[in-house]
């Protein structure tokens, strides 16, 4: 097909790093002597890009992402102090792949529970669509991840099939 079709440059990038989302056996998060946020922002680094001129390459935290990640998964007494979090910028800056990166962390990362809920939500039915669209994108790129996901298009669902979550 033409340069929209099945087979484009950002296609086969995510082909090719679809092979293999990490080189060791140990996913990188689960390295010892890592913090709760040190083991997120391990998980959000290993997650592509899957959409724009990025697509295919590994998602890199900006500062101001560590930051925000940092702050959400501090610890006092082995237990998290934040619970909520509202982000709010301008367009165009990274706030839907990291949302999404949180979610799917909390799903099948670091931070996820037996038979746990995770919850992403926005002002409105379009803006929720987005965030899940991109956390079914991010799943289907990576095939460990695939393997253990059911994804529920229809309403907007993914469940975790190993933990129940």
């Amino acid at each position: 097909m033409g340069k929209h079709g099945i087979k484009t440059g950002a296609a086969k990038a995510a082909e090719k790093q679809a092979k293999r989302a990490w080189r060791t056996k140990k996913p990188p998060w689960e390295q010892r002597n890592l913090s709760r946020a040190d083991k997120v922002i391990r998980f959000c680094e290993v997650l592509p890009i899957t959409s724009g001129i990025h697509a295919g390459r590994r998602l890199k935290l900006r500062p101001w992402q560590k930051d925000i990640v940092n702050a959400l998964y501090r610890e006092e007494n082995g237990k998290r102090i934040v619970r909520n979090a509202v982000v709010s910028m301008p367009r165009k800056n990274g706030k839907t792949a990291l949302a999404a990166a949180l979610a799917l962390a909390h799903l099948i990362g670091p931070e996820c529970e037996e038979r746990g809920q995770v919850v992403s939500a926005a002002s409105d039915k379009d803006q929720a669509s987005i965030i899940f669209r991109e956390m079914e994108a991010l799943i289907l790129r990576i095939p460990e991840f695939a393997e253990r996901c059911n994804i529920r298009s229809f309403v907007k669902e993914i469940i975790d099939l190993e933990s129940g979550s």
